[in-house]
């Protein structure tokens, strides 16, 4: 989503853990882009383990020009 010469750095994380996961067990995250305004992008993403939503949250990034 970015280009060449752009980085991105997070300016808010927000993690809801609501289930635990075996150590090494694989688990599958999806992210949703929810909005982009200006140079600000917000996601919400879910955790998935077998089946079930162990976490879930909403991130923030501010894309910046690389120096």
């Amino acid at each position: 989503m970015k280009e060449e010469d752009e980085e991105g750095i997070g300016t808010f994380l927000s993690v809801h853990h609501v289930a635990p996961v075996p150590v090494g067990a694989q688990v599958e995250i999806v992210a949703t882009l929810l909005w982009v305004r200006d140079r600000t992008v917000h996601c919400a993403y879910e955790v998935w383990w077998e089946g079930r939503r162990v976490a879930y949250g909403e991130q923030t990034q501010k894309i910046l020009q690389k120096r």
